[in-house]
């Protein structure tokens, strides 16, 4: 599997972990939904940095969302 993929798959899921944690505090719910889906982010983004043998840095994430839209658009 592409690194970049993995990568901003685990950004996204993170990205909507901390809305859904947002929602959860404000209706007063428990934040049980919110911890798992930030686990999951968390694991894809350190798993698409063990699959790039630690290559990746902060300036590299915008290029890794170009090169998986242009991956969905071929």
């Amino acid at each position: 599997m592409n690194a970049d993929l993995v990568l901003v798959l685990g950004i996204v899921v993170i990205v909507f972990s901390i809305s859904s944690a947002v929602s959860a505090w404000s209706n007063h719910r428990p934040f049980n939904v919110s911890a798992l889906t930030l686990a999951v982010g968390g694991a894809l983004v350190v798993y698409a940095c063990v699959l790039n043998d630690w290559q990746y840095r902060p300036g590299d994430v915008p290029a890794a969302f170009v090169n998986v839209i242009a991956l969905l658009m071929r």
